[in-house]
């Protein structure tokens, strides 16, 4: 039998938190839509040395956010 993999992405975060509730449940969605093996990946940029947070933790807060969201995957370059 043959599966499929379906890869969900994002990219260009920048360190938007107030984005991330209303993108999970947008995730949720499609994991729902696609009952095969998936991914969650994160393409990168997803914190900016403009935003406090970001800068803070040197990029680290945008990941820990993206952790608890299920991500299996995160460019942090």
């Amino acid at each position: 039998m043959e599966k499929s993999l379906v890869i969900i992405y994002t990219q260009n975060i920048r360190g938007d938190l107030a984005l991330l509730p209303r993108l999970y449940t947008f995730i949720q969605q499609l994991q729902k839509e696609h009952e095969d093996e998936r991914v969650l990946v994160d393409l990168g940029a997803s914190c900016s040395d403009d935003i406090w947070h970001c800068r803070v933790t040197e990029g680290r807060s945008a990941l820990l956010v993206l952790d608890a969201m299920g991500y299996q995957v995160v460019n942090v370059e």
